[in-house]
């Protein structure tokens, strides 16, 4: 009797042989090692489920592929449940560090061919399963796509430029990820408190940090998201780069993700508005600008 098993059972038990040959440490080896844990269970799979190659190897096929590099552009999923589920092309950039993901550039060349550059990212609090399984969804896209595609890692922090260079208003990271029950939305949602610092010249960064001035400096930009309610404080210190690029991330999360109903407002280093007191209390002094500030820390903590 053939049994057929889903693609999210496929995918747990893929990644908990990559997960047991590797002591349980999590995915450190190259990604070819997670396809043959994968591949050896293809009996297993439905017609719908796979397809074959031109050597007759068994290809793993998930409804995503379809419609994965059919034109130029972007196109981001995230790993949801051992599954794969696109994101709202108005929320490229963001990411959440309890997350796995899969960037796809695809590109047209001067003959009009296609050329892919394939991406998985790694969040600093991302599961093994979720990395185990982004690595194989990325071979498994390779396969569909006839091995076109040019393959890298990403992890959080420490992005490649090329990847960098896809998301024009930087990269934002928040706090969380599916587990955690965050989804990325496209509905106006106002009932939210969080605080990003922006940091970066050359790759602009905006990490989720804790509400509280703890989390402030004086070098660098801050965005108190507030739902209805976006401000943008700026440190004595901070550059002009900075505060332009944070200016980018605020109305970007006003347009992306609040459909335009929120207001910025926008204030310097002592000249704080009463709804910022109000959420964060008297200002102390704040420190200068250091190279392991809030946003370092925070990546390095969540990193160990």
């Amino acid at each position: 009797m053939l049994v057929c098993w889903s693609w999210q059972q496929l995918c747990q038990v893929g990644v908990s042989c990559v997960l047991q040959r590797r002591g349980g440490a999590g995915f450190t080896g190259t990604v070819t090692s997670c396809t043959c844990a994968v591949v050896s269970l293809s009996g297993f799979l439905s017609e719908e489920e796979h397809t074959t190659g031109a050597e007759g190897n068994i290809m793993l096929h998930h409804p995503e592929f379809e419609c994965a590099g059919k034109k130029a552009g972007l196109q981001v999923w995230r790993v949801e449940g051992l599954d794969l589920a696109p994101v709202p092309e108005n929320l490229y950039g963001r990411f959440y560090t309890g997350d796995a993901y899969l960037v796809l550039k695809s590109t047209s060349n001067r003959k009009g061919m296609l050329q892919y550059d394939l991406h998985y990212w790694q969040g600093s609090e991302c599961s093994q399963d979720e990395s185990g399984a982004a690595a194989i969804f990325a071979v498994q896209m390779d396969d569909f796509l006839q091995g076109a595609p040019i393959q890298y890692r990403e992890v959080q922090g420490h992005e490649s430029t090329t990847f960098s260079g896809y998301f024009k208003t930087g990269l934002t990271y928040m706090k969380g990820g599916v587990v955690s029950g965050f989804k990325h939305v496209v509905t106006n949602d106002v009932d939210i408190k969080r605080l990003l610092q922006v940091k970066g010249r050359r790759v602009v960064r905006a990490t989720e940090v804790p509400v509280s001035w703890d989390s402030f400096n004086q070098g660098d930009t801050f965005i108190l998201d507030l739902g209805e309610e976006i401000i943008q404080w700026s440190g004595s210190k901070s550059n002009r780069f900075e505060r332009l690029k944070a200016t980018m991330v605020s109305k970007g999360i006003r347009d992306d993700e609040r459909c335009g109903r929120a207001e910025i407002t926008f204030c310097e280093e002592g000249s704080e508005p009463e709804k910022m007191i109000e959420i964060l209390g008297e200002k102390p002094d704040l420190p200068e600008s250091q190279s392991n500030d809030t946003a370092d820390r925070f990546l390095q903590q969540e990193g160990s």
